[in-house]
């Protein structure tokens, strides 16, 4: 009797095991698109998907039909706010209403990139509708909301701007995901 035990528990955990590895080996496909020819977006780095990553967050979920958008590669760490490590920042090109620039940290890894990218989209969507001002000089401050931020002054989990996109970055992110994958 004994024997036997050990043999279904044997069992039982060798179907677990079977069965995880099935379910982390399987290839999430990932859903195909159409987008306006209005919506541009140009990866220039090494992260693959980037693209299409901010074309859905973009069109699908913000319902933005005309950008373009050319993403770079920043130095790693490059950017340092205090103790926080900047791994993507967004800046609207000047004198071109619908032009964008998004600069990423070449370390970011593949479970954190959706969360990263939503984050940033929600900037570009608070510049499209007029909530976010960044001066061509954005040296020293911003405009949200007709509130002036300026950047020496305020610390970076503080920024009204900041504290929005943080706060819209998970439900993109969730939607994002459920749109991406079959």
């Amino acid at each position: 009797m004994k024997k036997n035990k050990l043999v279904i528990v044997f069992v039982i955990i060798l179907v677990v095991i079977i069965g995880f590895v099935l379910f982390l080996s399987k290839d999430n496909k990932i859903n195909k698109f159409t987008f306006p020819k209005e919506l541009i977006v140009e990866n220039n780095t090494n992260h693959k998907g980037i693209d299409t990553i901010s074309m859905v967050v973009l069109n699908k979920i913000m319902k933005i039909d005309t950008i373009d958008l050319h993403i770079f590669d920043i130095k790693d760490g490059i950017f340092k706010n205090g103790d926080l490590d900047i791994m993507a920042y967004v800046e609207k090109v000047p004198f071109n209403k619908h032009m964008y620039a998004l600069f990423v940290a070449k370390n970011i890894n593949t479970y954190n990139i959706n969360d990263i990218i939503a984050h940033e989209m929600a900037h570009i969507e608070q510049m499209e509708k007029g909530d976010l001002i960044q001066p061509v000089s954005r040296e020293n401050y911003a405009i949200y909301k007709n509130d002036t931020i300026f950047y020496l002054k305020t610390p970076y989990d503080i920024r009204t701007f900041e504290i929005d996109a943080v706060n819209r970055q998970k439900s993109i992110s969730n939607d994002l995901y459920k749109l991406l994958y079959k």
